[in-house]
């Protein structure tokens, strides 16, 4: 596979539709429609778990010998360093009863996204932290240069 790098994924999209690259990982609330509408076929799930929404569709880590794959998109909110604590956690608060309500899920459902998870600043900064020393790993492995 040769990585093709776009300005943003609407190019990129754009180009997979009209047959010019023939390969293309999106995120799922993008491609859905395309998906839905017969003009992309979806090959693989990257999480780690099957996307209800097409349920059919094969994680790539049981496609062949792939066993290890697994690449998540997360979203956070953020907010500029040095915002006080009392701010943080009232807009964590505030997100964390946004994302609970049936009103906000059904939305995510609909639009393709397979799971929300509420969490904690401390959680996020985790997270962030874990994802940051899985791909330092992968670049030093691949020997991947900027």
């Amino acid at each position: 596979m040769e990585h093709i790098p776009y300005k943003g994924g609407a190019p990129a999209l754009a180009d997979n539709l009209a047959g010019h690259v023939p390969l293309y990982f999106a995120g799922l609330g993008v491609a859905l429609p395309h998906i839905q509408a017969g003009s992309l076929r979806a090959i693989a799930v990257t999480g780690n778990n099957r996307n209800p929404q097409l349920p059919n569709v094969p994680k790539i880590a049981e496609t062949n010998g792939l066993s290890d794959y697994e690449a998540n998109i997360f979203y956070g909110m953020w907010a500029p360093a040095g915002t006080p604590e009392a701010i943080i956690q009232r807009l964590n608060r505030a997100t964390l009863e946004i994302t609970a309500s049936a009103a906000y899920k059904k939305k995510i459902e609909a639009d393709g996204f397979a799971e929300t998870i509420g969490s904690s600043p401390e959680k996020m900064a985790n997270t962030i932290k874990s994802e940051m020393e899985i791909l330092a790993k992968v670049i030093k492995e691949a020997k991947i240069q900027p």
